[in-house]
């Protein structure tokens, strides 16, 4: 019998249980354990043992450590969306990553889009969240920061390829609204921007794709001038040169 640990997460739910290791626990049965702060002095815990060398047949054990006992672990719990629905994304590759680029740990989502991922320790890691069609979500943190995104659930959110592609007339194309300049104008108008930024959002998303402008030729049109007809409820159109 040994003694594990696991961190309570914000929702009361409970990390993977990690094994103290050597000095808390023995070869004999270990249990019964308790820690608590001890002012200045660190932490203060005591255990139960039925190891060799104890009084009895199982005897209590005192300890003072500056830190909690066990393997430090870095313990992430959350949700994978897709950010137009909101919804979980089911089965989402989730990746940890160290610094040197070396694949850690990886993980898939529930049904639900829900992940519970924990490793050792390490002072830089790379999260990332994925799947076949979906953008990557991919961010760094280190330290202090490490132990901040722990607190509370750690969401990542994805974007789905054909939430953001349509076809028309034979070819895929952006979804965007339509939009015109101002005749011999090239001014940028908010409503303009925002759809341009839709096209910088899915090439930044999925650098992969290939992007193809296509210019649409205007017709211009010459001015016309309406005349009297003589035939009663008649228009004349005349060009103007």
């Amino acid at each position: 019998m040994d003694i594990y640990k696991s961190t309570i997460h914000s929702d009361n739910s409970f990390s993977i249980p990690i094994n103290l290791g050597p000095g808390i626990n023995s070869s004999k049965d270990d249990f019964g354990f308790i820690i608590k702060n001890n002012d200045t002095n660190g932490l203060l815990g005591y255990f139960s043992s039925n190891r060799d060398g104890g009084k009895g047949g199982d005897d209590i054990y005192g300890f003072n450590v500056k830190e909690k006992p066990g393997l430090k672990t870095l313990a992430l719990k959350g949700k994978v969306v897709n950010l137009t629905s909101n919804d979980g994304v089911s089965k989402a590759q989730v990746r940890l990553i160290d610094k040197d680029g070396k694949l850690i740990k990886e993980i898939f989502a529930d049904e639900n889009g829900e992940y519970n991922v924990e490793i050792p320790f390490q002072n830089n890691i790379t999260i990332e969240a994925t799947k076949e069609k979906h953008s990557i979500f991919s961010v760094t943190y280190q330290d202090n920061e490490l132990e901040a995104i722990q607190e509370k659930a750690f969401n990542m959110g994805i974007k789905f390829l054909d939430d953001l592609i349509e076809e028309q007339e034979g070819q895929t194309v952006i979804k965007l609204k339509k939009f015109y300049f101002d005749k011999r104008q090239s001014n940028i108008t908010p409503e303009i921007a925002q759809e341009l930024d839709k096209v910088v959002d899915v090439m930044t998303r999925f650098p992969q794709l290939q992007l193809r402008w296509n210019r649409i030729p205007i017709v211009e049109v010459d001015p016309v001038q309406i005349l009297p007809c003589p035939k009663k409820g008649r228009m004349l159109l005349k060009s103007i040169s």
